[in-house]
């Protein structure tokens, strides 16, 4: 796909088709300042055609010798991404985390030359239900002049993480106590729910909704108990 969109097409780097560019196409463009602007260039995966009279109103005050039918065709150079260039990206974004990414799937398009960056902004959670299901990360190439052209990747992203889980159901209203906890070390999402990573933090709580054994407890889930209740002297 990529060579076929480029076949007989220049390829432009820059923001502005210049004379330079043309001349590796036409001869006729050498005789001209070499930054004389004749356009921009196309968004990544389209062309640009100039055709003969455009270029010779485009070339003025300098003269351009061309033949009647002449075409130029104009494109950007794209190239395909990778697994490890997505991985070198995600990794740095991540930098902070020891975290472990498979990528499972990723855009096929070509993408512009630039700079690939996958903010953690745009990693999708999983569900809670199935914390290990692959979810969307979407980045982009930063290219031209601060323009960004968007991708995509399915990744699994986990990271070593230590947490309280419930040593059997618990159920909504109840008071949590420390002998109904254990810590656990175990991979997890890293940007998930946040949930208490200590017995500390969950003991002597009061459950909002249930938990199931073995299951994270939700700081959403617990509340302090009322210091006085109805019917207390």
């Amino acid at each position: 796909l990529l060579a076929s969109l480029a076949a007989g097409c220049i390829a432009v780097e820059g923001e502005q088709v210049l004379a330079r560019d043309l001349a590796a196409a036409e001869p006729a463009f050498a005789a001209l300042p070499p930054e004389t602007p004749f356009g921009y260039a196309p968004a990544p995966g389209a062309r640009r055609a100039f055709h003969a009279e455009e270029l010779r109103r485009r070339a003025k005050p300098h003269e351009l010798s061309l033949a009647p039918g002449a075409t130029v065709c104009v494109v950007r150079p794209l190239e395909p991404l990778t697994r490890e260039r997505l991985l070198t990206s995600m990794r740095a974004s991540l930098s902070e985390l020891e975290a472990r990414i498979e990528v499972v799937d990723l855009a096929r398009t070509g993408v512009p030359r630039g700079e690939l960056q996958f903010p953690p902004g745009g990693l999708s959670r999983p569900p809670a239900a199935d914390p290990g299901r692959p979810v969307l990360w979407k980045g982009y190439v930063l290219y031209g002049q601060r323009r960004r052209f968007p991708v995509w990747a399915k990744v699994r992203v986990a990271a070593e993480a230590v947490r309280a889980v419930a040593l059997r159901d618990l159920k909504a209203g109840e008071l949590v106590e420390a002998g109904d906890l254990q810590v656990r070390s175990a991979e997890a999402f890293p940007f998930g729910e946040p949930v208490a990573m200590s017995i500390e933090q969950a003991a002597g709580k009061i459950l909002r909704g249930p938990v199931a054994a073995g299951s994270s407890i939700p700081l959403r889930l617990l509340q302090t108990p009322p210091e006085v209740r109805r019917g207390d002297q």
